[in-house]
């Protein structure tokens, strides 16, 4: 996965960069393909009552993915947004999956679209 990182007023760590890395790395499963993520780091405010901001923003096949977090401690605010958005991510792919099963199994779907292709022609 393509990972940009974005620090603004601020240094992410080395030991933060590579978690959240390997977080987003997770996330592929879900998206079987091409994704990227964006990753902001902003620092607000003055050193004593500093306030870091975090926004992830996921992008795959399945959609965008986004979420956004403060906190003083900026390991608890990167934890809090990629638990939101592998939230998403699971959400959306779960709706996916689940999609194909319905109370009608596959052969009766096939036969229900076959019995209706020769019921639309049109004799002109």
């Amino acid at each position: 996965m393509n990972v940009e990182w974005i620090e603004r007023g601020t240094k992410t760590p080395n030991h933060l960069r590579e978690r959240a890395e390997r977080h987003l790395g997770k996330l592929d499963r879900y998206s079987h393909g091409d994704s990227g993520a964006r990753v902001v780091v902003t620092h607000e405010g003055a050193a004593g009552s500093a306030l870091r901001e975090v926004e992830v923003v996921l992008r795959n096949r399945l959609g965008v993915f986004a979420a956004r977090d403060d906190s003083r401690d900026l390991a608890d605010a990167l934890r809090r947004v990629l638990d939101r958005v592998e939230t998403q991510a699971r959400r959306a792919h779960d709706k996916l999956v689940d999609r194909g099963r319905g109370a009608a199994g596959a052969g009766e779907v096939t036969d229900a679209i076959a019995g209706s292709s020769t019921a639309d022609t049109d004799d002109g």
